[in-house]
């Protein structure tokens, strides 16, 4: 959504597509901020350190997620509208898919997405995936 605006096959106006994709930035953010709260007990004491390093760049990415647009009011007809500031937005968009997957790494080796008894076979489970 923070990429194009919307979701597949979703209709929207253009003129909607920058709130859209503000919408997804933010939508993101606080996700990725409610996964790490809600995972910080199981992480173990040595990723603990990371989790916080990776915390305090989420606080900067927000501190800076101001300029990812801006409104422009036509000074004739009144009307506003929202502009992305591309370079800056993509940026920030990177920065946050990056934290997002060392996250995944340290929810993972906390045993959080597959266990680490090595039961859990990949093959084996997306095979039943997709069989059924």
């Amino acid at each position: 959504m923070a990429k194009f605006g919307g979701r597949n096959g979703e209709q929207i106006l253009p003129s909607e597509v920058p709130y859209k994709r503000v919408e997804g930035f933010d939508r993101m953010m606080f996700a990725i901020r409610q996964i790490v709260s809600n995972c910080m007990f199981q992480i173990e004491k040595q990723d603990k350190e990371k989790m916080k390093l990776l915390v305090e760049r989420l606080d900067r990415v927000e501190s800076y997620s101001d300029g990812i647009a801006n409104t422009v009011t036509n000074d004739v007809t009144k009307e506003s509208e929202l502009r992305i500031n591309e370079h800056h937005f993509r940026n920030l968009l990177d920065i946050l898919g990056n934290i997002k997957q060392e996250l995944h790494e340290l929810l993972n080796h906390a045993g959080l997405i597959f266990r680490r008894d090595g039961a859990t076979d990949i093959d084996d489970f997306f095979k039943s995936v997709y069989e059924g």
